[in-house]
């Protein structure tokens, strides 16, 4: 919910109150919410509260309208500045701990990019034995055949069996590094707090 859904919805809960309380309310929120920037309009939502319950405990003020607003306001305010505060802190502590987890973002991304060129070197040492098995045993075929079947054979298997698990092989490679970053990216989301916007 935004904060113009929220708005509306509690101008309707509020239809039973003056036109004029309506308005000092629905303007004062309005307020609060311009205050918060709009990374922080959720958590402003979140802690007014639903437009219903924030509508009844205005209606059941009993002439303290303003004391209620501004109850209720500097709550949400101060919430929301604190929300911004943690992803101060958050990028000032992430700033002063890079030679940390920049290291180890290195090192893990120096072992995928490693893991990657040990596989396709495997991969063409393998082959490359296969097709040498291939070219041994047709020149054994000359001498004798049953040698040059064999390597034939043998090499036939041996670049069969690289070229079947090459692209697993990379697949595997790239899924490692996909949820490595799918992972990152869940982390940094959590750190950073950002709510989840709900419609």
């Amino acid at each position: 919910m935004n904060k113009y859904e929220y708005l509306a919805e509690l101008r309707n809960n509020l239809s039973t109150l003056p036109k004029s309380e309506q308005d000092e309310a629905v303007k004062y929120y309005r307020e609060v919410f311009n205050d918060a920037d709009k990374s922080n309009e959720q958590s402003v939502v979140r802690n007014l509260g639903s437009p219903e319950s924030l509508g009844n405990k205005l209606k059941n003020s009993e002439g303290n309208l303003t004391e209620i607003l501004h109850e209720t306001g500097k709550n949400a305010k101060g919430t929301a500045n604190l929300s911004q505060k943690k992803r101060k802190n958050f990028a000032l502590l992430t700033a002063l701990l890079f030679p940390i987890w920049g290291s180890i973002v290195l090192a893990v991304i120096g072992a995928i990019i490693l893991m990657f060129i040990g596989f396709i070197a495997i991969f063409i040492a393998v082959l490359i034995l296969g097709v040498a098995l291939i070219c041994m045993g047709i020149v054994h075929m000359i001498e004798t055949v049953s040698i040059g079947l064999f390597h034939i054979g043998a090499g036939f298997v041996l670049s069969g069996a690289v070229l079947l698990s090459f692209m697993p092989a990379m697949n595997f490679v790239f899924w490692i590094f996909k949820s490595l970053f799918k992972c990152g990216m869940h982390l940094l989301k959590v750190f950073i707090g950002k709510p989840e916007v709900k419609a």
